[in-house]
């Protein structure tokens, strides 16, 4: 992604989070102005901050579970490590 690019990403995803809610897909389809490239990197930018929004918020187990529906095990998240004494 180029410099400009990522500025542009970057503006309207700010302005789309400060819109009113019901407002978010019209000043997103405004903005984008038929880029459907560019429309998609925002959304995905939108997204990862609804499903991150409430990580702190989430207990610990309930957040395991979720992962534990969707398929993914204990080792696709959290590689194996050693322990290291040092003297």
């Amino acid at each position: 992604m180029t410099p400009e690019k990522y500025q542009q990403v970057k503006e309207i995803y700010q302005g789309v989070i400060e819109s009113a809610p019901d407002k978010r897909d019209g000043f997103l389809v405004a903005a984008c102005q038929g880029d459907a490239d560019l429309r998609r990197e925002v959304e995905s930018l939108l997204a990862f901050r609804d499903e991150a929004e409430g990580f702190i918020e989430t207990p610990a187990f309930a957040a395991g579970a979720r992962l534990l529906a969707k398929g993914v095990n204990a080792g696709s998240v959290a590689k194996p490590f050693s322990q290291v004494r040092q003297h």
